[in-house]
């Protein structure tokens, strides 16, 4: 009679270990799963914070370039007296304060290529400010404040580039020339790519940051799918050896059967 009780007993234990391996088995599977599902969220995540980062360095990249094509087409009309470049200098002015829309191709090499002759598509873009699509990307009010700086000092030298014109049209392309290349037209160019340098490099401590954190969070991903997976298969495996041979019974000197 203890001997029946001792199996007894052997054999409750056994089923309650088959219930527990199942049943760990099957919360692994899930877990698998979820993370599997989850899994193109999350690296979707990490594309919209690359794309993001991406886009802001775009259009930083995109405020720099415009000041240089207003320095080469000031210079380049002084030099020749050609409406054409005091057209395309009017041009980057209103397309950069979103007065006019922007050309199809304009984040590429636009410029060289139109006055190669080149023709783009009628299509255009959006009517929208370089510094208002900057502001849209949440820039903190540090970055802002230096935009704000960067462009003062743009107007001020809008200044001197006026008055270069107007020397051209008296005909006085010497002196227009010199003009655009005095050490007062190199101070306000400066101060206007100093304050874009820093917003620059704001923008790329902060987007690697971001992308860092968010690498560092998902780094492990993998590993815990393969985990869980490989958890699911083994408990499974218990699961099924506990099934089969009862070892309650072969430790009770029972041979072991089919468990129906």
């Amino acid at each position: 009679a203890a001997c029946k009780l001792k199996v007894r007993g052997l054999i409750e234990m056994g089923i309650r270990l088959n219930i527990v391996f199942w049943v760990l088995s099957l919360i692994c599977g899930c877990g698998a799963l979820y993370l599997l599902f989850t899994f193109d969220h999350r690296v979707r995540e990490i594309d919209r914070a690359y794309l993001g980062h991406l886009q802001v360095l775009k259009l930083s990249t995109a405020l720099r370039r415009s000041s240089d094509d207003l320095t080469r087409f000031a210079r380049a009309y002084a030099a020749t007296g050609d409406p054409e470049y005091r057209r395309r200098f009017r041009a980057v002015l209103d397309i950069r304060d979103g007065r006019i829309p922007r050309p199809a191709g304009y984040d590429k090499s636009y410029w060289d290529l139109e006055i190669a002759g080149v023709a783009f598509e009628s299509k255009a873009g959006e009517a929208e400010s370089l510094r208002q699509k900057l502001v849209d990307t949440g820039l903190d009010s540090e970055s802002l404040s230096d935009l704000a700086k960067s462009e003062l000092m743009s107007e001020r030298l809008a200044k001197i580039e006026e008055d270069a014109f107007k020397l051209v049209e008296q005909g006085n392309h010497e002196s227009a020339t010199l003009l655009l290349h005095d050490r007062d037209y190199h101070h306000f160019k400066s101060q206007i790519m100093v304050p874009i340098d820093r917003v620059e490099t704001r923008i790329e401590e902060k987007g690697e940051a971001e992308l860092q954190r968010l690498l560092d969070r998902y780094r492990g991903l993998p590993s815990a799918i393969i985990a869980l997976l490989l958890g699911s298969v083994v408990f499974g495996a218990l699961a099924g050896l506990y099934r089969r041979y009862p070892l309650q019974r072969y430790l009770a000197g029972v041979e072991p059967t089919e468990t129906r």
